[in-house]
């Protein structure tokens, strides 16, 4: 596997450090603190304290980033859906991103571990469930907060720029429709990604 491959990955998965520490400490400082005049102390001790670890794993990262065990794998994979559910105000479809990422990462350590061409696909199959649940489960949760909210509607129509109103009928529809549309989309995007890149690097080592 080329060493671009996994300094890309490497530090994807370096930067999960710095975003977490960053994170936490803005929920220590809320619950703890929320004191504003102290808050600038509690991110820069966060973010101080995320790029020391990422600095001490960079090239541990870097080297074993198609090595990593499946656990840290799943939960930087959950982490980052997280993040990305968090910053689009709970909109699902953008968790699609993610999908192409693990697809390619992926095919590309199918390829790395030589992995038998009979469990290719059974591989496959089983990543590709894996980010449609994860996808599920945001849906879920979308489904449930604009339920109870109620105002998802409007949110929408100023979000995407609606000339009409957003009926709860539309919002109902959107969440049962448009969430099986993600979830099979996920699906099948993980899988097409994760097979044309173990398609593509096979091919290059055959050559």
């Amino acid at each position: 596997m080329k060493r671009i491959d996994k300094l890309i990955f490497g530090l994807l998965f370096v930067t999960v450090f710095p975003i977490l520490f960053f994170l936490l400490a803005i929920l220590f400082w809320f619950y703890i603190s929320h004191n504003e005049s102290v808050v600038l102390y509690w991110v820069v001790s966060g973010l101080l304290a995320g790029f020391i670890l990422a600095g001490i794993n960079f090239k541990k990262m870097i080297q074993n980033a198609f090595d990593l065990p499946q656990r840290i794998l799943v939960f930087i994979y959950i982490f980052y859906n997280i993040c990305i559910y968090g910053f689009f105000m709970g909109f699902p479809v953008f968790n699609m991103v993610t999908g192409i990422v693990a697809g390619c990462y992926c095919g590309k350590k199918v390829v790395y571990e030589k992995v038998e061409a009979n469990q290719i696909m059974h591989i496959g199959k089983k990543i590709s469930s894996f980010t449609a649940f994860i996808v599920l489960l945001f849906c879920i949760l979308s489904g449930i907060i604009a339920i109870i909210d109620g105002s998802i509607g409007g949110e929408l129509e100023h979000m995407l720029g609606l000339g009409f109103k957003v009926t709860e009928g539309m919002v109902l529809s959107l969440i049962l429709i448009g969430g099986l549309a993600l979830i099979i989309c996920q699906y099948y995007l993980t899988k097409m990604v994760f097979l044309k890149t173990t398609t593509f690097y096979l091919k290059k080592e055959y050559v």
